[in-house]
């Protein structure tokens, strides 16, 4: 079972435009190329933009993912939130899209999700903010 209400969380942070680009593109379960990583931007920019954030080693002493604790920042949502969609997309990645795909349809895209588009701007860089 999903954590729906933490993934839409996440979902609501990145924005229409950005879940369909993760839909779209996600071809791995890196920081690189995971859902998040290519919903955030080019190969690549979630990864730099997780190290450039200043996590203050808060997630080292509490023993918790770091990356995911900075990925948290950035998106404005509860780690939590972030590992509900890690988690749905590497091991439940049916419900996953599933899920993804009715909240575009219902909350903010009149009909399917516009997946070529979405890949036609993979490669162009988009910072959170």
């Amino acid at each position: 079972m999903i954590n729906k209400s933490g993934i839409t969380a996440v979902f609501e942070s990145l924005g229409p435009e950005r879940v369909a680009r993760g839909l779209a593109n996600a071809d791995g379960h890196s920081w690189e190329d995971c859902f998040l990583a290519r919903a955030y931007g080019a190969p690549g920019d979630l990864d730099r933009a997780i190290r450039r954030a200043p996590s203050g080693g808060v997630a080292n002493l509490l023993r918790v993912a770091p990356k995911a604790t900075d990925a948290a920042t950035l998106f404005r949502v509860n780690r939590a939130a972030v590992f509900a969609v890690v988690d749905a997309f590497d091991h439940h990645p049916t419900e996953f899209r599933q899920l993804a795909e009715e909240w575009l349809e219902e909350n903010h895209v009149r009909g399917r999700p516009r997946f070529e588009e979405a890949r036609s701007c993979s490669d162009e860089r988009v910072y959170h903010g």
